[in-house]
């Protein structure tokens, strides 16, 4: 019987990814991509309830997270930084990268203080390619 694709089959060596948005076509996108080729490493999870993410890549024990600031409640500045802190807090080993919009001004601006701060790992732009995501992904 296959899994879901949202769920992915644990190999050896898998790393288990979060992706965190309320965007299901890019979630199901990132995770069937990444459940047709094993030899990324990464066993995906869609975590498509931003306000329940960080008990769920708690209870999962997530290594990285994608976090798409495009879509969903994490809009402010505020509730960004406080969302990127209970990561760090919960689950601590966790990578962070961020999806934002190229013409957010106010999102960049975010994402570069949280990386100063340390409250994540990297931001690349939404519109970006998928080779240049996983290249990321790859260098955290």
């Amino acid at each position: 019987m296959m899994q879901p694709p949202y769920w992915g089959a644990k190999g050896p060596g898998m790393q288990k990814i979060g992706i965190i948005t309320i965007n299901k076509v890019l979630a199901q996108s990132l995770s069937i991509h990444f459940n047709n080729n094993p030899d990324f490493g990464y066993e995906p999870y869609q975590l498509l309830n931003p306000r329940q993410a960080v008990l769920d890549a708690e209870v999962i024990g997530i290594d990285l997270a994608v976090v798409d600031v495009v879509d969903g409640p994490l809009k402010s500045a505020a509730q960004l930084l406080e969302f990127c802190g209970q990561m760090r807090e919960k689950v601590p080993g966790c990578k962070m990268l961020l999806l934002v919009s190229q013409d957010d001004k106010t999102g960049q601006g975010t994402a570069m203080g949280a990386k100063r701060r340390m409250l994540i790992d990297g931001y690349i732009f939404s519109d970006t390619s998928l080779d240049y995501l996983l290249a990321k992904l790859s260098a955290l």
